[in-house]
């Protein structure tokens, strides 16, 4: 490459790199990190827990069943518990209330 006066992307220097490294030799030039990989790592760690993971999908499993009062008991429960649930959910259930003449519900779960 060098011979040839050609400069490779980023992304050939990291395979290039791993393929080195796998094959237990050394790295002979700078690797470049991914200006997203920081982030990447935090995101992971705010990953749901496993009971706002339930209380999501019985919320979204009551909206499917078209049964208004069974969701929105979960969506106060999960108020209740401080239990912050996706943007999916919020629209699922503001529609179920809105579609069963719920209006003041479907008001309360849009301001939050």
């Amino acid at each position: 490459m060098q011979e040839e006066n050609i400069i490779p992307r980023a992304k050939t220097l990291r395979l290039l790199a791993e393929i080195l490294r796998n094959s237990n030799q050394e790295v002979p030039f700078d690797v470049p990190e991914l200006w997203y990989e920081g982030e990447k790592h935090s995101l992971n760690s705010s990953s749901p827990s496993r009971a706002e993971s339930n209380i999501q999908n019985d919320l979204l499993n009551a909206c499917q069943r078209k049964k208004s009062k069974d969701a929105y008991t979960t969506f106060l429960k999960a108020q209740k518990q401080n239990i912050v649930l996706n943007s999916e959910t919020y629209s699922s259930l503001i529609k179920l209330l809105l579609e069963k003449d719920s209006f003041l519900e479907a008001v309360q779960v849009k301001e939050l």
